[in-house]
């Protein structure tokens, strides 16, 4: 900070940002995918009201062997 110069009707000041929670939200935000499925399937799934969001993320953690929600 002693190497920033500021005018005389300036001031320098630190700010300090706790970023874990701003990282979380972005790194969980929800990302649109577009599907396809087979007619029928898709015919016996709504019938059933399967969560296609739902039952697509738990397929896919299972098939990358995850379990939370952001693995590092």
């Amino acid at each position: 900070m002693t190497s920033v110069s500021v005018e005389s009707n300036e001031r320098l000041i630190m700010i300090n940002v706790f970023m874990p929670p701003v990282r979380y939200e972005q790194e969980n935000k929800a990302v649109k995918k577009t599907l396809t499925v087979p007619k029928w399937l898709n015919e016996i799934a709504e019938k059933q009201q399967v969560n296609f969001s739902q039952v697509l993320q738990a397929g896919l953690k299972s098939y990358l062997g995850i379990q939370g929600p952001s693995p590092k």
